[in-house]
């Protein structure tokens, strides 16, 4: 779910923008800014997040419905949608093998990824009642006070030491976020393949901004209005229009008589010269075996 990364998105631009304006704000500032700095990114992130969930789902719905595909209203819902993105995308390929259920595969690791940042965010509306400025190796910093949740809130110290002290589910969360990244980047790949057969440099592109950007509602929408091919069998009919074209590979031109040669001049056997027929130079004009000594 792009929520969480369209959240962090509007809290770094947050913080940018107060680090420029205000210059030593003073720890009650800061602390005032850190609770400010989460609410705005939840708030950024919800409305980018409806904003690519309305777009993605008109345009799987609109795939769906040239593909002949039933239940195309699901793509409005979060992880169903992802589950729809890889029906109609249909076979995808991860490290060369065929996965036929890659929509399902990331879905199931979208789920745990937003279970853990669940946590994450809630420990975070719950600890920052108790920010305080706090001394470190590196000097001065803003964080949760641990003695202060111990003896007020000491029903909280687990959720601490889960997000802030020991970071386990953070760590969680981010292995999550690469697994399912990379299992969408195999969806969105295909899809691709299926909705934009233009270029093979053009696919890869957009599936890497895909893949490092929370854009995917954005990338389906734009695609909505492409007929959909078969990728491969486009491929191979254009190989096989290459290989009429150029029977001697990229050296059939003008120099060996090839088909772009002027004159409309028919394709020669570009080592005719050397043949064993007419008296070649190595034939001495008398014996076609240039071997018929031995």
């Amino acid at each position: 779910m792009e929520f969480f990364q369209w959240m962090s998105f509007g809290q770094i631009i947050f913080y940018a923008i107060a680090s420029m304006t205000l210059r030593d704000p003073g720890p009650d500032r800061e602390i005032a800014l850190t609770r400010t700095e989460c609410y705005v990114g939840i708030g950024v992130g919800a409305a980018l997040f409806l904003l690519c969930l309305i777009l993605g789902g008109f345009g799987l719905m609109k795939m769906a419905k040239g593909q002949g595909k039933k239940h195309a209203w699901v793509a409005f819902f979060p992880f169903a949608n992802t589950i729809y993105a890889g029906v109609i995308a249909g076979e995808a390929k991860l490290f060369g093998q065929k996965m036929k259920r890659a929509g399902l595969y990331a879905a199931i690791a979208e789920i745990f990824y937003v279970a853990f940042s669940v946590i994450s965010l809630v420990a975070d509306l719950l600890l920052l009642p108790y920010y305080r400025e706090l001394t470190g190796e590196y000097g001065t910093y803003i964080a949760p006070d641990p003695a202060l949740i111990g003896s007020q809130a000491p029903q909280l110290r687990w959720l601490y030491e889960a997000t802030y002290g020991n970071g386990w589910v953070n760590i969680v969360q981010y292995v999550l976020l690469l697994i399912f990244s990379m299992l969408f980047f195999v969806v969105l790949f295909a899809l691709l393949k299926k909705y934009y057969s233009k270029s093979p440099a053009g696919i890869t592109a957009l599936a890497v901004l895909g893949f490092f950007f929370p854009i995917r509602g954005i990338l389906i929408f734009a695609l909505r209005n492409h007929a959909p091919v078969d990728y491969d069998a486009l491929m191979k009919r254009r190989m096989e229009e290459y290989a009429r074209r150029n029977p001697y590979g990229p050296y059939g031109g003008p120099t060996y008589g090839g088909p772009q040669a002027p004159g409309g001049a028919e394709p020669q056997e570009p080592f005719s010269d050397f043949g064993n027929s007419g008296g070649s130079a190595n034939s001495g004009g008398g014996n076609d075996d240039p071997f018929s000594d031995f």
